[in-house]
């Protein structure tokens, strides 16, 4: 029996209309034949019952295909607009907030950080005396001037998150490798974000440097006081250049490790 037979007559074994009388109705709901009906029916009437009912379990998608994008409509559609990212404006807080204020002062672009994701949200919450002034006072010890904190702190915002205990401990490293006061304070003020990184991470870069450049420790201490951030660089983009200057461009190692100390900075392009 076909597919449709068989959906017609569990059609009609539902139907409360005595309409057919079965003659045989199997356990699943299936029937094998059917009987003539008890009255005379048109062609046409058996015809728009089926349609009726095929037409019903179809309805959604003769609606769906009724329905085009492209078609007039005139529902009123005005409210709907593109996407767009959300913004962030510190003007609003401006006058109300003092700690921005005290920011304003210390030369902090503010324009600048409310573009950076998380900066607005996590500077509102902070308070000046209580969150920032310590970080001031830290960074003043190491010989950052007062003129450039401004400027230090809109390159590296999230300084305020780390522990104070932390940064001393990440100060006293650099001290135990013989790193000069003078070393220091060139390395903090050209890589702001120097000290975001762990002792162990800068141990390992440093390491990375001396031994697949075969450098000694003043040298070492010399390239990262030179060009600080070639230290906490994309050792990716390291790793890459190097093996252009030496593969491609037929270097020497000796030839290399003299490039590396007088033009580091051909090592981040």
């Amino acid at each position: 029996m076909s597919v449709k037979m068989i959906k017609l007559c569990k059609y009609f074994a539902n139907t409360s209309i005595e309409v057919f009388q079965y003659h045989n109705f199997i356990r699943r709901g299936l029937c094998t034949t059917i009987e003539q009906p008890s009255v005379n029916f048109k062609k046409n009437d058996l015809g728009s019952v089926v349609k009726s009912k095929f037409s019903a379990e179809n309805n959604l998608t003769l609606e769906e295909e009724k329905n085009s994008i492209i078609d007039p409509t005139n529902e009123d559609v005005s409210h709907i607009a593109p996407y767009f990212r959300p913004t962030f404006n510190f003007a609003a807080y401006a006058n109300k907030s003092s700690t921005l204020q005290e920011l304003v002062k210390l030369g902090v672009d503010l324009h600048k950080l409310e573009k950076k994701k998380d900066v607005p949200d996590f500077l509102l919450r902070l308070d000046f005396e209580a969150n920032i002034k310590q970080y001031i006072i830290f960074l003043h010890d190491l010989g950052i001037p007062a003129d450039e904190l401004g400027s230090y702190f809109t390159k590296n915002p999230f300084i305020f998150k780390e522990d104070l205990d932390n940064l001393q401990v990440r100060v006293n490293y650099l001290k135990s490798k013989r790193f000069t006061n003078e070393m220091i304070t060139r390395i903090v003020r050209k890589n702001p974000s120097w000290l975001q990184f762990s002792t162990e991470e800068i141990d390992g870069r440093l390491g990375y440097f001396q031994k697949n450049f075969k450098l000694s420790g003043s040298e070492v201490r010399r390239l990262a006081s030179n060009q600080p951030r070639l230290i906490t660089y994309d050792l990716m983009f390291v790793k890459g250049n190097t093996f252009a200057v030496k593969e491609e461009m037929g270097f020497t190692d000796h030839e290399i490790r003299r490039l590396l100390l007088k033009a580091p900075r051909l090592w981040m392009k």
